[in-house]
């Protein structure tokens, strides 16, 4: 946004002033008319916060603030056109107006202040964008599916509580008695609805996670979602989008009640998930739940919530870690853009250890290695789909084991201009072999053809040929590894539970998991099969599932043991257990210094006592990483 002349006056000290814009009434086509005065978060001032992407800074229009003319973007322009009312005023907090963005100090201190501007506001408005005839028609059938969900909710109470509503699946039968007509739909239209840009952004994420609890009361709009002059709950949006994704689904694996949709079938498999479903995904998970409870906790961890941000966008990447403040259970640093890209994380990363005294900030995959960079740095870019389904439950799960008492602090110093982290721990081995997503093997002789960037999640059509060939290499283990294995598979838990996973896993996990390998032909079938067991294979495939299916690869060491490290993992990378983790790692050799690879799970490896289920007793030394 550009100033002819300004229209602000400086804030006055203090830690709850900020400005709100009257947008004041008129028509659709009226020149936009606003006031803009200075108010007190604590005063219960009255006013709606708007979420919405800038768009091109480039491409802007003139309104009026304080009968001054400024530019704002044309997304923001069409945006108050919509929310102008003919006869009131309407009160909103806008960051491009609301804030100078001129001034970099006020930036700095209002950016510390949009947690409780949001939090504070009656409701929030996400703006997705301008209409058109196709999504109008598009939006009313969305309307119609949420609707069906909420009355599912509301006749079948005792089934759907507040919490689950929004991710609650209904049937093609029940929609259709409901009046939807779903084979009249165009769903390519809602996909590139779900998918507009303004799902992507990772400023986003906050606003919407402190939209005045909205999943807890769709009813009174705590969030309201608008594109054009269509407007719904938030929560109804969610609700919809879990339909869609499980519509998809139904279409993917030919269910005959969606036979009218198959000719939507390769662009919808082309096409993949839509972004609001991953932020559904990471809104509803730091959303529902108590502040105070433990797994909310860690899930609002700065370093969790990095993890997150690498599959979203951010105009300036120091926005990934600023963009969190708001909702993060340990709010440093202080937002500093003097600071380089570089400075910002080795500062996030330093005081994260010093605080904690543990090494959670530094897990997470690497797709990618750029050498000029410290690669225990966290990484920036890259899918969401990071193994994280289980990090956050292993982290938790690690710290109760281990106990206040007993907690392995870490030894780390940093060296060499802060370029260089040194960390002690222990090996546990170098990579042998390796079941990656391409579906075969990888020996020694293959190891500098792996690619080490931009490494694709693992998609359906080629999980079941990895699963094949970690059942044949399974069979190629010594007994004493081969249960080793099927454990390290689903990291020794039963997820199929995915609110209570159970650790270790069952015995009856080993049975299921020969009767997976005689299904997928690697082992001869039966003569007749276990009721019992084929009714209970899909628990153990939700458990692999979790584990292995997010940009994860097998390994075995030189000494077998057995885990899932990350997607780019090679043989000769070294496998090591560093001292304050709960989680170990994988680093590549690189001269007298090591390259992170990322965080692995190692089957037998006790994280708190350095010690193996083999007997083997570990010592400890410093690894330098660079």
């Amino acid at each position: 946004m550009s100033l002819q002349r300004s229209i602000y006056t400086p804030l006055p000290p203090g830690e709850s002033s900020f400005r709100l814009l009257t947008l004041l009434p008129g028509y659709f086509d009226d020149e936009i008319t606003c006031n803009l005065d200075i108010h007190s978060i604590s005063d219960d001032d009255k006013y709606e916060a708007l979420s919405y992407t800038w768009g091109d800074a480039n491409d802007v229009r003139s309104i009026l603030v304080n009968r001054i003319h400024i530019n704002v973007t044309a997304n923001l322009k069409v945006a108050l056109q919509y929310l102008r009312r003919p006869s009131e005023p309407r009160v909103l907090w806008i960051d491009a107006v609301c804030i100078n963005q001129n001034d970099n100090q006020e930036k700095l201190l209002q950016i510390q202040r949009m947690g409780r501007i949001f939090s504070s506001a009656a409701s929030v408005v996400a703006w997705l964008g301008e209409s058109r005839p196709d999504v109008d028609q598009a939006w009313s059938a969305m309307t119609q599916i949420s609707q069906a969900l909420w009355t599912a909710r509301v006749e079948n109470e005792h089934e759907f509580s507040d919490a689950t509503f929004a991710t609650s699946q209904l049937s093609p039968d029940y929609l259709r008695q409901k009046g939807v007509d779903l084979d009249a739909i165009n769903w390519a239209v809602i996909w590139d609805l779900c998918d507009r840009p303004f799902w992507s952004r990772v400023w986003i994420i906050q606003e919407l996670v402190l939209a005045n609890n909205f999943w807890k009361d769709p009813v009174k709009d705590g969030c309201i979602v608008g594109c054009g002059s269509n407007w719904m709950p938030l929560t109804f949006f969610i609700a919809f989008q879990s339909q869609f994704g499980a519509t998809r689904v139904c279409v993917q694996l030919n269910d005959p009640s969606f036979a009218p949709l198959r000719k939507l079938r390769r662009s919808l498999d082309t096409r993949g998930s839509p972004a609001a479903e991953t932020m559904f995904e990471v809104v509803l998970g730091l959303s529902v739940g108590s502040s105070d409870d433990a797994k909310t906790k860690t899930r609002r961890s700065l370093a969790h919530l990095l993890r997150l941000a690498r599959g979203f966008q951010a105009t300036d990447p120091r926005d990934k870690l600023y963009a969190f403040l708001g909702i993060a259970d340990d709010p440093f640093p202080i937002p500093d853009y003097t600071l380089s890209v570089e400075n910002v994380f080795k500062n996030w990363v330093k005081g994260y250890i010093q605080r904690y005294g543990n090494l959670d900030c530094l897990l997470g995959n690497r797709t990618s290695i750029i050498p000029s960079e410290p690669s225990w740095l966290p990484e920036l870019s890259g899918s969401a789909r990071d193994g994280l389904s289980f990090l956050d439950e292993k982290i938790r799960y690690s710290r109760r084991s281990e106990g206040e008492d007993n907690r392995v602090l870490a030894e780390v110093e940093f060296l060499d201009d802060d370029n260089v982290l040194k960390a002690r721990g222990i090996s546990i081995g170098l990579v042998e072999r390796v079941v990656s997503h391409d579906s075969r093997p990888i020996g020694p002789e293959e190891a500098s053809a792996v690619s080490r960037s931009d490494s694709p999640s693992i998609q359906p059509k080629t999980s079941m040929q990895e699963l094949q060939e970690l059942m044949r290499l399974y069979l190629s283990l010594p007994e004493h590894t081969q249960e080793e294995t099927w454990r390290a598979l689903v990291m020794d838990k039963d997820t199929s539970n995915r609110r209570e996973p159970v650790s270790p896993a069952p015995e009856k996990f080993h049975r299921l998991w020969h009767t997976l390998m005689a299904l997928c032909g690697v082992t001869e079938a039966p003569d007749s099969w276990s009721t019992e067991d084929l009714a209970d294979i899909e628990q153990l495939m939700a458990s692999l599932a979790t584990a292995l299916f997010t940009d994860r690869c097998f390994f075995v060491t030189q000494d077998l043991f057995v885990g899932l490290g990350p997607f780019s993992t090679q043989p000769g990378d070294e496998v090591v257990k560093l001292l304050g983790s709960p989680l170990c790692f994988v680093l590549r050799p690189d001269g007298e210094r090591y390259r992170l690879v990322g965080d692995a799970y190692v089957q037998g490896v006790d994280p708190t006592t350095l010690s193996s289920k083999h007997g083997s007793t570990f010592k400890v030394k410093d690894f330098m990483i660079g």
